[in-house]
């Protein structure tokens, strides 16, 4: 049999918040096509969790097709108390906990799957680390200096995030973090020309009060971001990203929400490789090792799997980005005249923190 090169899955968990949180991440592995791929984790946080099962695909495959689902499994999760829930699939190859069950710091879990033919995997056991929190949110208004394509240096303006926590509080640093933001936005239809020309509003703008000038828009990060423990100290600061000021996303109100995701050693090393190869800059570089796993096969050790099964703790913090932390505020320009709920992730409604 001819083994290629790389394959591709896709990983990601979704977390419930005040608005999704989505991590879709590609990474390239070695493996055989077909492999059984395993992704999801639980938390201490409110469930329900979602367990993926799916087939690996070649390479070249993923182009034009979707990972196949392995639907009809048994998937149980034991705690080392002796506790069992049964998950339900919802959707082929898609389980869920029941929404009473809710992981605990300190308590160990195993993940166990049955398939149709009577294949059975294990997780080793992954104990839920301590999250010590994060001390502080920092949102600092720099320029900073990027290379376009045609090796044009341009200057992009925005805010660098960074945390500030005390990692040595009884964990080991192992720690990942990821945001969401909502920001507000204005669009100006009551100005469309339609033919051009001709001012000639939608209905929702040719009002007294326009409900479609006004929207607000969900953001998530894109990147890994995890903590190197040989560096950590008792006050670490991590950059988390750089938001550049761009869509008028600091034209009013900025709002952002950094979650730190307590891993337990595996689950530090896979992400630390998912990061690693996200920053080669190419899916056609060589992968920079072995995907790890914490899954095994009952009758084969020696089986290849993919994927991992997360045991994290998490903890949140969150603030504003008003427009006088700006050294010039952002002004709006009129040049968007369409309905403002058209543009991705919008709502016109209000979120009620706002």
């Amino acid at each position: 049999m001819i083994k290629l090169k790389t394959y591709y899955f896709i990983l990601y968990v979704t977390v419930v918040l005040q608005f999704s949180c989505i991590d879709k991440i590609n990474v390239d592995v070695e493996s055989k096509s077909g492999s059984l791929v395993v992704n999801g984790q639980i938390t201490d946080q409110e469930g329900p969790y979602e367990i993926l099962l799916y087939r690996s695909l070649g390479y070249f495959n993923y182009l034009e097709e979707v990972p196949d689902p392995v639907p009809g499994a048994k998937i149980t999760i034991e705690d080392d108390l002796g506790s069992a829930i049964e998950l339900e699939e919802r959707r082929p190859g898609a389980y869920y906990t029941h929404s009473g069950f809710q992981g605990e710091v300190g308590r160990s879990y195993i993940l166990t799957i049955e398939l149709n033919d009577g294949s059975v995997y294990k997780s080793n056991p992954e104990r839920m680390p301590v999250n010590v929190g994060i001390d502080s949110l920092i949102a600092e208004y720099k320029v900073k200096t990027k290379v376009n394509k045609n090796n044009v240096p341009l200057d992009l303006t925005g805010f660098e995030i960074r945390i500030k926590t005390n990692p040595l509080n009884d964990t080991d640093g192992f720690y990942r973090w990821r945001y969401n933001s909502i920001y507000e936005f204005r669009t100006f239809p009551e100005l469309r020309e339609r033919p051009p020309g001709t001012i000639n509003p939608p209905p929702c703008a040719a009002g007294i009060v326009c409900t479609c000038c006004f929207c607000w828009t969900t953001e998530s990060s894109s990147k890994v971001v995890v903590s190197d423990p040989e560096l950590v100290t008792d006050d670490l600061t991590d950059i988390i990203d750089f938001i550049v000021n761009e869509n008028s996303r600091f034209t009013f109100k900025y709002y952002i929400e950094v979650e730190q995701l307590a891993l337990t050693k595996s689950g530090h090393t896979f992400w630390d490789l998912v990061e690693r190869q996200q920053n080669q800059g190419s899916l056609f570089d060589q992968p920079s090792g072995k995907m790890p796993v914490n899954m095994y096969a009952l009758s084969d050790e020696n089986e290849p799997i993919f994927g991992h099964f997360g045991v994290v703790s998490i903890t949140k913090k969150d603030r504003f980005i008003l427009p006088k932390d700006l050294p010039v505020r952002s002004i709006q320009l009129d040049s968007i005249k369409e309905d403002c709920r058209l543009y991705k992730n919008s709502t016109n409604v209000r979120p009620s923190f706002w």
